[in-house]
């Protein structure tokens, strides 16, 4: 499923491995998680709120680009690059690597 959300979301792979490699290791610390889902919480609430508002419709209610840009009447294109700015903001606030990111906002 992680794979089929990423395809509708536009994420382009070169190949299988690039796919696998956005997935965390299962021996990762609890702790470490709980402390990194409170660091994104409080990063997704530093962002704008329209940047906050695009990404929120597109990761947590799985809504296409083309339907947030409808229901904000915004340009599909508005919609991609504040995703993309969103997920770059979230990066260097974490400090992860994006398959780490992506695995915490898919979880």
């Amino acid at each position: 499923s992680a794979i089929s959300y990423l395809r509708k979301n536009q994420f382009l792979f070169s190949d299988f491995d690039n796919v696998s490699n956005l997935l965390i290791d299962d021996e990762t610390d609890p702790l470490e998680d709980a402390e990194l889902l409170n660091k994104l919480h409080d990063a997704i609430n530093r962002l704008p709120e329209q940047r906050r508002n695009i990404l929120k419709m597109s990761v947590f209610e799985e809504k296409s680009n083309a339907k947030i840009a409808e229901e904000l009447h915004i340009t599909i294109n508005t919609v991609k690059t504040q995703i993309a700015r969103s997920y770059r903001f979230l990066r260097a606030e974490l400090d992860v690597p994006q398959r780490v990111l992506l695995s915490l906002l898919l979880a």
